[in-house]
């Protein structure tokens, strides 16, 4: 017990999340970096990579949630304008999951 997250969750269970964000108003590269560094103090972020008119953001779901991204960015003075979102880890495909039966 002694890994598991502050949420009780075992580590082979927990599940991370990539979320891209598009931001408007990023214009110059002091914009960028005032909204990368918002968002890399938050708790639960994982990694933050700086992506066309935005940021492709793995976080902990758990920890930090699509709607604190967006109020982090929001408060940093810019406006999101579309949020994508998807498991880190790929699932487990019906043909694969035929040949475990």
């Amino acid at each position: 017990m002694d890994n598991e997250s502050p949420h009780g969750i075992p580590p082979e269970l927990q599940v991370s999340v990539d979320t891209e964000i598009f931001v408007e108003g990023l214009k110059s590269p002091a914009d960028q970096q005032q909204v990368q560094s918002a968002l890399a103090a938050l708790p639960g972020v994982e990694s933050l990579t700086l992506i066309e008119m935005g940021f492709a953001i793995r976080h902990d779901p758990e920890t930090v949630t699509q709607t604190r991204l967006c109020e982090v960015i929001a408060h940093a003075g810019f406006q999101v304008s579309e949020v994508k979102s998807a498991s880190a880890f790929p699932t487990i495909d019906s043909a694969k999951e035929n040949d475990l039966s």
